[in-house]
């Protein structure tokens, strides 16, 4: 497999300063968030991702990196079929602000992406807003996210796009971020297949992020 680089660099942090970000960060990030335009950007990509392959019945669905679970909350209110929601974040603090929102039969759990004991779980679906920019190998990260789908199932991301925009956030958080053409390439080597790039159409986001669709083949 080869590795792709990240475009453009980053200043390198550690899971434990990035773990100290998020939970002073907590309180105000679901208000930061939909006041930029977050809200219906997820709503709109989670909608689409569900016209593309609605579920048939009630599913399990993964949200690595969950945060607040803004995309979770957008993706429930997408489909017609409830859900068990698993919430993994490493942060606590951001995880409790997520609360029972989204669904009744939600589980929290803190741990990091590639790293999360879920190699039982198999998911319908898989979501991941602005997560694999702070892992040190996304590439790597992809890939443990194409394990945790069941065959057939989907995987919906939001992930950061360079712009002199997000350049401080970029910094202060030490995360990266990727070119479209990149993610399309890094999701095809893993194994991903029905690739679709969905730019959100309005607002902050359509400058600081893209959403992609793709499948686990059968």
């Amino acid at each position: 497999m080869r590795r792709l680089s990240l475009l453009p660099s980053r200043r390198t942090t550690s899971e434990t300063a990035v773990k100290s970000l998020y939970a002073r960060a907590a309180d105000g990030w679901q208000a930061g968030i939909e006041r930029i335009g977050y809200k219906e950007a997820y709503h709109a990509l989670t909608r689409s991702a569900v016209i593309a392959a609605p579920l048939d019945g009630p599913g399990k669905v993964l949200d690595a990196g969950a945060g607040t679970g803004a995309l979770s909350f957008a993706f429930a209110q997408n489909t017609q079929h409830p859900c068990h929601y698993d919430l993994l974040d490493l942060s606590p603090e951001m995880l409790n602000r997520a609360g029972n929102i989204i669904s009744a039969s939600t589980r929290q759990i803190i741990g990091a992406i590639g790293c999360a004991d879920l190699s039982c779980h198999k998911y319908d679906r898989v979501l991941c807003g602005h997560a694999i920019e702070h892992c040190h190998d996304a590439q790597a990260a992809l890939a443990w996210l194409f394990e945790r789908l069941k065959p057939g199932g989907q995987a919906i991301f939001a992930i950061s796009k360079p712009h002199w925009c997000t350049a401080l956030v970029r910094w202060k958080y030490g995360s990266a971020a990727f070119t479209p053409d990149i993610i399309e390439q890094m999701l095809a080597q893993v194994g991903f297949v029905d690739v679709q790039t969905h730019p959100h159409h309005s607002g902050p986001p359509s400058r600081l992020s893209c959403g992609y669709l793709a499948t686990r083949p059968h």
